[in-house]
């Protein structure tokens, strides 16, 4: 499993990485982060690229901004 990070205008999100093929995106729940899916992802990663971001105030991400509120942010 490989560890790196991306810089989005809110800060940086640190985000684990694993094998290769079509993409499987594991998002963790409030107040966990990636560490919860490093089982998983090596399971995941026989036949997927599975990665797992920590969202910005978990894990190994910046903190989140004071401005930045989940629940209003616009949905996909």
């Amino acid at each position: 499993m490989k560890r790196a990070y991306t810089d989005i205008p809110e800060g940086q999100m640190h985000y684990r990485f694993e094998g290769e093929g079509e993409p499987i995106i594991l998002l963790h729940m409030a107040v966990s982060s990636s560490d919860e899916y490093t089982r998983a992802m090596h399971f995941l990663s026989r036949k997927y690229r599975a990665i797992a971001p920590d969202f910005l105030g978990a894990g190994d991400s910046d903190p989140a901004p004071a401005h930045i509120w989940y629940r209003t942010m616009p949905a996909p």
